[in-house]
């Protein structure tokens, strides 16, 4: 039976999160909200795509599986981005919007794909690590997308994004493989979200004053 604890250590950081990014930047809340909603919608939608696209014979071919995956989360997930930003936000234009869009995107992924059943105070705290490096890697891709559609110089954000996407995802095919341990992959992973936060905050420095 999951414990008080373990409710705490899963659910409260993203609540942490957001009280002290909205405290610090007066963030407005309906970006948070429409970050959590994009994320359920276009996960329906991927699953839909999954069906036909991972296919019985692309599942005995397992590279391909893996790259077809992550292509799938990187094109759903990142041009979803894109249309929400475009048409659903269009409004909402400021830093403070993307970055909010991205913690809610990335909370409720990490909430919605995390199963407290029989899982034990270990596996919650690599949640939590989980839960912050997916956020911080979610207002990354946010930042990206959020300056392909705001600046037209910069359209190229948005493939870029995608791109990024495929790759930390496809680096799981190195454990499959034998190539790499799953803790080698996390660490990789890790070195990924770090290139990709300081790529995205290039950006931002660069836009930030339009």
């Amino acid at each position: 039976m999951p414990t008080v604890l373990n409710y705490l250590i899963v659910y409260l950081p993203p609540l942490v999160i957001w009280f002290f990014w909205k405290r610090k930047n007066s963030a407005r809340a309906l970006p948070l909200v429409v970050g959590m909603g994009a994320y359920i919608l276009l996960s329906l939608l991927r699953g839909v795509a999954r069906i036909p696209v991972l296919n019985d014979g692309v599942k005995e071919i397992p590279w391909l599986y893996y790259l077809l995956s992550a292509a799938l989360s990187g094109v759903f997930e990142e041009v979803g981005r894109y249309v929400v930003f475009f048409f659903v936000m269009r409004n909402y234009d400021r830093w403070s919007d993307c970055v909010s869009y991205g913690i809610g995107h990335g909370a409720i992924e990490i909430i919605l794909t995390h199963n407290l059943t029989d899982f034990t105070l270990f596996d919650d705290l690599i949640t939590t690590y989980d839960l912050v490096t997916g956020a911080a890697f979610s207002v990354a891709m946010s930042v990206l997308v959020f300056a392909g559609v705001h600046y037209a110089e910069n359209k190229k954000g948005l493939f870029a994004a995608i791109a990024l996407h495929t790759v930390i995802d496809f680096t799981l095919v190195l454990d499959y493989y034998g190539i790499a341990s799953f803790g080698a992959v996390i660490l990789i992973q890790l070195a990924f979200d770090i290139l990709i936060c300081y790529l995205a905050y290039r950006v931002f420095r660069r836009y930030k004053d339009y």
